[in-house]
């Protein structure tokens, strides 16, 4: 019997290592998309100050994929010594509080509040203009401010009491529930998905209200864009976190619930491809830097002139 639950043992960390190895690839590869996203955006002095809320937006995904990215180090290698038969014992709340523990929870809250920020900011801006206008150079400062210190505030009494009064003989593999409880871990996810669906009702109902009001088709296509990304953003974001607050109650296959830390890494990087495709600022900034320098956007009337003195 022992040696069966040995066997059983060493395959789920086998499992757990090859999917922690997956997170760690991902994560990698969506991080180099963002810091991509936080140069251009940083560098060139009209998108940084036109799009604050979007800045501060970037710089909470980097902080997520850092803690993805060091917990799938950390538990790669943790995984790696139990299959060579290393039995790894209990620990305490407060060993269990990390680096990455911190980002992934401080982002947990920080980013789903920027969103809502931004979905609040383009509600305002179509449905009370004359507020906004007013307001829209104070509006994203104290937006991001607020979201970031509330995210700070949310952490402080959960990380107080897991030092002050750690829990004993919580889980090797850590996490936001062995670092801070099961009723915060639980919390945490559904904040965040709560805050998310709230940002989307408001995005679909200020995309409604934006279809009424007389503006481009440029404009109407972008608008329509950005709320069907909001929805997928929304389901990237949603799905892991309730896998997570599922997992709690039913202990989900391992196969499902670690890898699926890997769809909030990708809707980390597709705030990237967003910008490419919808920002000419942005598209025009990226060839550029990419270009050093070379790039330089094709004046239109002046091809327009070529072109006619080319058939005369």
């Amino acid at each position: 019997m022992d040696a069966f639950n040995n066997t059983v043992e060493m395959e789920r960390a086998a499992l757990s290592h090859q999917s922690y190895k997956f997170n760690f690839y991902t994560s990698a590869i969506c991080l180099l998309f963002v810091v991509f996203n936080i140069i251009v955006m940083v560098t060139n002095k009209k998108l940084r100050e036109q799009y604050k809320i979007l800045v501060a937006l970037c710089w909470t995904n980097l902080i997520l994929l850092l803690g993805v990215l060091l917990e799938a180090v950390e538990r790669k290698a943790i995984y790696a010594t139990v299959m060579r038969g290393v039995v790894k014992a209990p620990v305490s709340s407060r060993e269990c509080i990390k680096v990455w523990t911190v980002l992934q929870v401080y982002s947990d809250f920080a980013m789903p509040l920027i969103i809502l920020s931004m979905s609040v900011e383009r509600f305002i801006a179509i449905k009370f203009p004359v507020v906004y206008l007013k307001s829209s150079d104070s509006l994203p400062v104290v937006s991001v401010t607020s979201s970031l210190i509330a995210a700070c505030a949310i952490m402080i009494m959960p990380t107080i009491i897991s030092v002050v009064w750690p829990t004993p003989n919580v889980t090797f593999k850590c996490g936001r529930k062995a670092a801070f409880g099961t009723e915060f871990g639980v919390f945490d996810y559904a904040f965040s998905v709560i805050t998310i669906w709230t940002a989307l009702v408001l995005t679909v109902i200020t995309c409604i209200a934006a279809m009424s009001v007389n503006q481009s088709k440029s404009n109407k296509y972008k608008m329509k864009c950005y709320t069907a990304i909001a929805i997928v953003s929304t389901l990237l974001i949603s799905i892991p976190n309730l896998l997570s607050i599922i997992d709690t109650m039913v202990k989900l296959p391992l196969v499902l619930s670690i890898p699926s830390s890997g769809l909030s890494c990708v809707n980390c990087a597709l705030q990237f491809f967003i910008n490419f495709s919808l920002n000419n600022a942005f598209r025009t900034h990226f060839l550029r830097i990419l270009s050093f320098g070379k790039y330089r956007k094709l004046n239109v009337s002046t091809v327009q002139v070529i072109v006619t003195q080319a058939h005369q």
